[in-house]
């Protein structure tokens, strides 16, 4: 990756999203057992490899803008229900 006008562009803090995405979707597939949050962290993960083994950087962009949102959309909800219903601090943050 080649700095931008003296700094570093956008493709780059997608970059660094995704491990640290890849790093929390794991962690919270091992912790809490959920299979859906290690095979999102595993959709990533092949995103990562992608930009690294083949040209082009559209398409693991859109598929982790996917991932994304859908962490999102689930989380947040889950996040605000559980803080609503006064459980444990661990399970208000980690979603």
């Amino acid at each position: 990756m080649r700095p931008v006008r003296g700094g570093y562009g956008w493709f780059w803090l997608v970059q660094i999203a995704a491990v640290v995405d890849t790093a929390l979707l794991f962690a919270a597939g091992v912790i809490l057992r959920d299979a859906e949050a290690l095979a999102l962290a595993f959709v990533v993960l092949l995103t990562l490899g992608w930009i690294l083994f083949r040209p082009g950087r559209i398409v693991p962009v859109l598929v982790r803008g996917l991932v994304f949102a859908d962490v999102a959309f689930w989380m947040l909800p889950a996040a605000v229900t559980n803080a609503a219903s006064h459980d444990s601090p661990a399970s208000i943050i980690l979603p």
